[in-house]
């Protein structure tokens, strides 16, 4: 087939997502339309077109860019003389047929195109490889093509307005917008978390990171799909202690098998509401995060634990180059692929005081090993002991960071060990609660849209 015979009138084209085919659309569009040709570069690069069409694209690109009409006769100029000669003029005329009114959805079948090839070629490369590192490079470059990342998105101010007055419209018809609810009230009314967002919770050792951690991963699976690596704790015993929060039966008496007929109906239904939730441990000593990613983007992972961050392996001169950068690619394993990272760290313990003054409480440079993670992080929370010497002292819950939110005061938690829960005592709420049973704010009776 000559590398030509693609041409042919738009209608053939939607018959699938053909590499050729897709390359014609969104050229002929382009040349058919020159209002397309921004939105067009905005979305595909030249590394998306291969052959004459790549030189197209690119001669399509430099025209636009310094402000020039995109038609014909300029095209040709900036094209080789042999190419012209060789039935340009033709081409381009054979392109203009293949023209569709809006050629952006195209576009995106054009990217996946293109992305599916080089996920293949990465395949093909994890297939032969000959060492772990080169089977490494391998997973890095399959996730890299997966995330999809651009390398420039420009939004004007003025496109970008006019979709947050559309936000509001959306947001004004369903009433006050729900973030996460964490099954801990002071989380919830505190940190407005979305997903794409990365949460550290961060404590000293048997503080209660990983109990607090289970209670929110517990709620937050009836909202989104969660995934729950664990670097120190096997399956068994995280689903333990999540089966005696779910059922109210005494950790303790499960495990030395002391039950009695409630308690196994209690487990009976307890077991019933875990079954229900698209919820999955994974056990992940030694993984890397680009291993975690890997395993997220397969299990379809919405909102995914990491506990604790610095024992995720990864390699490094120092503690602290490791630490730091285990942080940042779990902030961009959230930017770029929207999902909620929650991390918990370690604090470093503080200095030991005297029996009559009052320990430090820690704050944002007491986490381990790296200052990187206050800089990634989106929202930190910090947990440790009223007092340090009591073990059965109450615990202080306090927000840290918050990028989003206003300075609250920290909460107390009762820690119930027996059933694996924290119970929060509040002196007062951190914010007014919602009460669901009122009118949607803002919004007159009868009032359908936004008075924008």
């Amino acid at each position: 087939m000559d590398e030509r015979d693609y041409l042919r009138p738009a209608e053939q084209h939607s018959r699938g997502r053909d590499y050729r085919t897709l390359q014609a659309t969104v050229l002929g569009s382009m040349l058919q339309r020159p209002k397309t040709v921004g939105p067009v570069l905005a979305e595909l690069t030249e590394e998306d077109f291969s052959g004459l069409e790549k030189d197209l694209y690119i001669a399509i690109r430099d025209l636009f860019n310094a402000g020039s009409p995109v038609e014909e006769r300029a095209l040709l100029h900036r094209i080789d003389t042999e190419d012209v000669e060789d039935g340009w003029p033709e081409i381009l005329q054979g392109l203009k047929t293949c023209a569709v009114e809006d050629p952006l959805p195209y576009c995106r079948m054009l990217r996946e195109c293109v992305t599916l090839d080089r996920l293949r070629d990465a395949a093909f490369g994890l297939q032969y490889a000959q060492t772990m590192e080169d089977a490494e490079k391998a997973v890095a470059a399959v996730n890299a093509c997966l995330s999809q990342k651009r390398n420039k998105r420009v939004i004007s101010i003025q496109d970008a307005v006019m979709r947050y007055q559309a936000e509001l419209q959306e947001k004004y018809k369903k009433g006050r917008v729900k973030y996460l609810d964490w099954g801990v009230d002071y989380l919830t009314e505190v940190l407005d978390s979305e997903l794409g967002d990365f949460v550290v919770i961060g404590g000293y050792p048997s503080a209660g990171k990983t109990l607090l951690s289970l209670q929110c991963a517990r709620r937050i699976a009836e909202q989104h799909r969660v995934g729950y690596f664990s670097f120190e704790t096997g399956s068994r015993k995280l689903t333990q202690r999540l089966l005696t929060a779910a059922s109210g039966v005494p950790l303790r008496r499960m495990k030395h098998n002391d039950l009695h007929d409630p308690d196994y109906n209690a487990l009976s239904k307890g077991i019933e509401t875990l079954y229900a939730l698209p919820f999955s441990i994974v056990e992940a000593a030694g993984m890397t995060v680009a291993e975690m990613q890997a395993v997220t983007l397969a299990e379809r992972f919405k909102v995914i634990f990491v506990d604790y961050l610095q024992l995720v392996y990864q390699s490094g001169s120092s503690r602290y180059e490791k630490v730091t950068e285990i942080s940042q690619q779990l902030h961009r394993l959230a930017q770029e692929h929207g999902v909620l990272v929650v991390a918990l760290a370690q604090l470093s313990r503080p200095e030991k005081a005297s029996k009559d003054s009052k320990p430090t409480p820690p704050g944002m440079s007491s986490l381990r090993e790296s200052g990187q993670i206050e800089q990634d992080a989106d929202a930190i929370a910090l947990l440790y002991p009223e007092n340090p010497n009591d073990r059965k002292s109450l615990r202080i819950l306090k927000i840290a960071k918050n990028k989003e939110g206003e300075p609250v005061n920290p909460c107390k938690l009762e820690l119930r060990g027996e059933v694996q829960l924290f119970q929060e005592q509040f002196a007062e709420r951190p914010r007014p609660a919602y009460d669901k049973s009122k009118k949607k704010p803002g919004r007159d009776d009868g009032q359908e849209s936004l008075p924008l």
